[in-house]
């Protein structure tokens, strides 16, 4: 078929629809029904076709990822899938909406958290509408509806949590904005796929009693660690001890090594300011000597 005829047989099917209100092509016509395609170049050509053959009546063309609320006269006369469709001037009005998951910024809020600290939040919802007929329908306008029950939401659920819960839980606190936003908007046909909760400013003034207090958290450990040490050195005081009591030779040892380490690895000479059993000293050593040998 030639491309004059493929052009033709459109414009004959675009006039049948017309005719008997059906739509022009839908989705799975692949743009044309009768060829492998109609190239877009010919959508102006096919504008000129359809005012000659019915004046005042356009076609366009639907993407695939969008739907059209049709109203004719002011009443809903039906949703238009992706292929090409028409539509009168003056008589329809036509309402596009995107069916893809849409993201949306929440405005930053001020909240005042359960423990009455005074914070800005922000966040983003991702939102898909399920029926466009019920969101255009439904709600003057769908995308301001669920931004401000968004912002409603994440303000309520800041004020029952408390400064620690917001900072360490925002993904709880996401799932529990979603199911209330979730809940409103089902009567409209829009199901809400998630809610981030992306920025939390605090004040400077929290900001520094933050750092205060985690200085003097670090400060707390540190000394707990310190005194676990000091008890673990004094435990292994009291078994040095209590060995030392049972030998007299130990105990002129051990003394005789304080000294030692009082004077320095340097040549000193030792002054024994009370009289030490060096001999019994002497006699350990040699009898280790021999053990050894």
């Amino acid at each position: 078929m030639s491309e004059s005829s493929e052009v033709q047989a459109y414009a004959n099917k675009f006039t049948e629809s017309v005719v008997s209100g059906a739509p022009a092509i839908s989705a799975g016509d692949n743009f044309s029904p009768y060829t492998s395609g109609v190239p877009k170049d010919y959508q102006k050509g096919l504008i000129a076709i359809s005012n000659r053959i019915i004046p005042g009546v356009y076609p366009f063309t639907v993407d695939q990822y969008d739907k059209c609320v049709k109203f004719r006269l002011g009443k809903y006369v039906g949703t238009l899938e992706p292929g090409l469709r028409w539509y009168i001037p003056g008589i329809d009005d036509i309402t596009e909406v995107d069916m893809r998951i849409t993201p949306m910024d929440i405005r930053t809020q001020e909240v005042i958290s359960e423990d009455n600290v005074t914070l800005y939040v922000n966040g983003v919802v991702f939102y898909r509408v399920e029926s466009p007929e019920k969101a255009v329908l439904g709600v003057s306008d769908y995308k301001a509806a669920v931004a401000q029950l968004a912002q409603s939401a994440l303000r309520d659920m800041c004020g029952k949590a408390n400064l620690d819960d917001i900072l360490t839980k925002r993904e709880e606190l996401g799932r529990k904005i979603k199911e209330i936003v979730d809940k409103e908007t089902d009567v409209w046909g829009i199901d809400i796929a998630d809610v981030k909760i992306t920025d939390i400013f605090l004040p400077e003034n929290m900001k520094r009693a933050m750092a205060k207090q985690a200085e003097a958290e670090r400060e707390r450990r540190a000394k707990v660690i310190s005194a676990e040490g000091e008890v673990q050195a004094a435990k292994k005081l009291i078994e040095a001890a209590r060995t030392l009591e049972g030998s007299k030779v130990a105990q002129n040892l051990r003394a005789y090594q304080a000294l030692g380490e009082i004077t320095g690895e340097g040549k000193s000479t030792i002054v024994f300011p009370y009289p030490l059993d060096l001999s019994g000293i002497s006699n350990y050593l040699k009898g280790e000597a021999k053990a050894s040998a």
